[in-house]
């Protein structure tokens, strides 16, 4: 998906690039977007009929694609890369042909409004881009839009699709570029996870332990449904009686085994006295093995053993992480 999308933008980046070679497949999109420009309409912050684009199915689906990118990255409705002149939605750059004169003058795109983010005011347009006095109407115009279509639209910082867009059509390993920038964008937070896990059992956990925990997902097991039960317990997707309460309040939060505490994930897994009973099984079980005393913790029940006993050799601390993850497997 995420290669697709940046073939996507890479034929974007041609349409948009007025320096670019000018070949026959951009000519007829752009005249078929005429007298609007092509790049306004792809970028349109709304839905636009096929016939601003004479129905063309290239656009059209480029058109979708681009939304489809925007809603999975959760990207800004209005692109800063959108040109003003011969905008379908700001009409009077359309009848107004003295924004012409702006272009010229280097005010190109919304982008060209702002500075580290922040929209410009007439006096500091008319000093960067020397505007006339007469022009103030036309910003006024023009901020009229932006407000029209961003809600904060004074602070609007450049995202890093943005600035991939402004690279030249030409240039070389172009979809690999944008395809690492689309990853970049893509790749979640699990910061809230994080801190979930802290308040539950009551433990710090360092970003770098956190991190090491991540990364021992995929090495607990070379079974994938094994892996797939440490991924889900660290990341918190079984559902708990108390996430299934937030859902449906009509269901009860407390725990089905004891009887007297809400289920939390944290105490479906480790803090129920029903289940305590069952992982000091499972560690005297172990300590016998391994002949060293095991004493269950939280966080070793939760994350396996991944650091913070030198005396476990790395086979037995494989050994414990993957009967930890049978011991989690009769308990899902």
């Amino acid at each position: 998906m995420y290669y697709n999308w940046a073939v996507n933008i890479k034929n974007m980046i041609h349409l948009l690039d007025n320096s670019a070679q000018q070949v026959d497949w951009i000519v007829m999109e752009r005249e078929d977007c005429s007298p609007c420009n092509i790049g306004a309409t792809l970028l349109s912050p709304i839905h636009l009929n096929n016939k601003n684009y004479n129905k063309n199915p290239i656009i059209h689906s480029t058109i979708r694609t681009w939304k489809q990118i925007k809603q999975n990255l959760k990207l800004r409705n209005l692109s800063l890369l959108i040109p003003i002149v011969n905008n379908p939605l700001f009409k009077p750059s359309i009848i107004d042909k003295s924004f012409i004169q702006w272009e010229r003058m280097g005010i190109k795109m919304l982008g060209d409004l702002y500075e580290l983010g922040k929209l410009l005011s007439f006096q500091q347009l008319q000093l960067k881009y020397n505007l006339k006095n007469n022009q103030y109407f036309k910003y006024l115009q023009i901020r009229d839009y932006l407000k029209k279509y961003t809600k904060d639209y004074h602070n609007m910082p450049t995202d890093l699709l943005d600035e991939a867009m402004k690279t030249k059509a030409e240039s070389a390993n172009l979809i690999s570029y944008l395809y690492n920038i689309i990853l970049n964008i893509e790749i979640p937070t699990t910061d809230g996870i994080r801190r979930d896990w802290e308040q539950e059992l009551a433990i710090n956990i360092s970003k770098e332990s956190w991190d090491n925990h991540l990364l021992q997902v995929h090495k607990c097991s070379i079974n994938v449904r094994h892996t797939l039960i440490q991924f889900k317990t660290l990341h918190r997707l079984y559902y708990s009686k108390t996430k299934i309460n937030k859902l449906f309040p009509n269901v009860s939060p407390i725990c089905d085994k004891c009887l007297c505490q809400e289920a939390t994930i944290a105490h479906s897994f480790v803090f129920c006295t029903k289940i305590q009973k069952f992982w000091n099984e499972i560690f005297d079980i172990f300590t016998k093995l391994i002949k060293i005393k095991l004493v269950p913790k939280p966080e070793w029940i939760i994350f396996g053993i991944s650091e913070g006993n030198p005396e476990l050799n790395v086979f037995q601390k494989n050994l414990l992480n993957y009967g930890l993850i049978m011991g989690k497997k009769a308990h899902t």
